[in-house]
């Protein structure tokens, strides 16, 4: 009886041990990505920095996640969309993390045990450094409220830290600091606030140009032989650089090489669809419908390989916002719609979007026709009656919407959003009123 008694105790604990596992779904964002980020449901018992510096040298035992199966979704896809521009394959899947060297993987526990009473934690840089001794960073759930989207954030900005990525604050007109974190701004559809920082309630949240949290806001004067040598600019962190930097640090600078960063292989994805009339992307008509897809990045364009980038601004020529061509033709004079959405985990409130989308139509001549910028929604239409027979191409960007001209950073520092914005998006497109011309 006894025997019976203890088999079904060692049943149990194996099963509740395997829960954690069993509803977490497996996937994978970019497969054979240069790097890895892996988001962890499971729990574990840590025997290294983290057990030495919070549990007094003792293994340290966090206990699996309590979100279920379809909230673990939604903190996956907030995690992988933050950083779809980058090729970093975000997975649940274990093995796959296990395949790659220290030096190009991280991976971010959500899990109720909180040793240490904050939202989350994770050493700074820890990607780079490559090594077991600093592996996980963490997002707690329970002072997360247990609220996936919090969850999500947290583990994302975590996963920032371990790729360089310092805070973002607040500072005010004299450029004196007034809070470590910036909370954000705005209601509903449009609010926003910047991923290091601590945007909890925004809906937008983004890779962002901005102070750092040193106290006060720092100055860098370019070297000789660079660029911009003699001249001397106020810095700000520069999200996407840091994550690509040959020599991180505390504000935005460094080196900045085309392939990547050195260590840990971070590095922008290539552009996916071109932006002129030559290299567009013809979509394909089906009974005068069409729905295509694609990623809206940044590109850096240096003028050598390795070059100076400390204090880059939206205005500097090698920065380049993206933007997508697509051509369609239209067989007969006919009615046009055209639609953009973000990505987001509800098409109707782009809820938990990143990209804020922009779209402009073309005649065969490079001549604009229309364009839909929506300030009120991340998402546009362009909608036209009567439109002549020939070829048209439209193009999809990025755009920033009215409450988000001044991101609140003070000292004078208003930013371009367009430059924020970037992600993924889908793209339909109806001729009605006649047969389009198959392709």
């Amino acid at each position: 009886k006894m025997k019976k008694i203890i088999l079904i105790l060692l049943t149990t604990l194996l099963s509740i041990c395997g829960f954690s596992q069993s509803i977490t779904p497996q996937l994978q964002s970019r497969p054979n990505a240069n790097v890895v980020f892996l988001v962890d449901f499971d729990g574990a018992t840590v025997t290294n920095y983290w057990s030495a510096v919070y549990n007094g040298g003792k293994p340290l035992v966090t206990a699996p996640s309590n979100m279920n199966a379809a909230q673990r979704l939604e903190i996956y896809q907030i995690i992988a969309n933050s950083f779809a521009i980058f090729d970093i394959n975000v997975t649940t899947i274990k093995s796959v993390y296990d395949s790659y060297p220290w030096n190009k993987k991280s991976r971010v526990m959500s899990t109720p045990t909180n040793f240490m009473g904050a939202g989350g934690v994770a050493v700074l840089s820890a990607l780079s450094i490559g090594s077991p001794t600093y592996e996980y960073c963490w997002a707690f759930e329970g002072a997360l409220q247990a609220n996936p989207k919090f969850i999500a954030q947290a583990a994302t900005h975590e996963l920032g830290h371990t790729a360089n990525l310092g805070h973002q604050g607040m500072y005010n007109t004299s450029g004196v600091k007034t809070a470590d974190y910036h909370f954000g701004k705005g209601t509903g559809e449009l609010s926003w606030g910047p991923i290091m920082g601590a945007p909890y309630q925004a809906n937008i949240c983004q890779w962002v140009i901005g102070p750092s949290a040193l106290p006060t806001i720092p100055t860098f004067t370019y070297p000789s032989g660079s660029t911009f040598a003699g001249t001397t600019i106020t810095c700000h962190q520069n999200d996407w650089l840091m994550f690509l930097l040959k020599k991180p640090s505390a504000v935005e600078g460094g080196e900045f090489s085309t392939s990547g960063h050195p260590t840990s292989g971070i590095r922008l994805l290539p552009d996916d669809v071109g932006n002129t009339i030559a290299t567009s992307k013809t979509l394909n008509m089906v009974n005068g419908v069409s729905a295509d897809s694609g990623l809206i990045n940044i590109s850096l364009s240096p003028a050598n390989a390795t070059t100076y980038i400390t204090g880059l601004r939206p205005t500097d020529p090698r920065v380049v916002l993206d933007e997508d061509m697509f051509k369609f033709t239209v067989a007969q004079t006919s009615n046009v719609n055209i639609k953009c959405r973000p990505w987001s985990q509800d098409a109707l409130t782009n809820k938990n979007a990143m990209l804020d989308t922009r779209i402009v139509l073309y005649n065969a001549s490079g001549g604009i026709i229309a364009v839909d910028s929506n300030l009120a929604r991340l998402n546009s239409e362009i909608n036209l009656s009567n439109v002549a027979q020939g070829d048209y191409f439209i193009t999809v960007g990025a755009s920033g919407n009215s409450q988000l001209t001044d991101i609140g950073y003070g000292n004078g520092y208003n930013q371009n959003t367009r430059f924020h914005s970037v992600g993924r998006y889908y793209l339909n497109v109806t001729v009605s009123g006649s047969s389009s011309i198959p392709t």
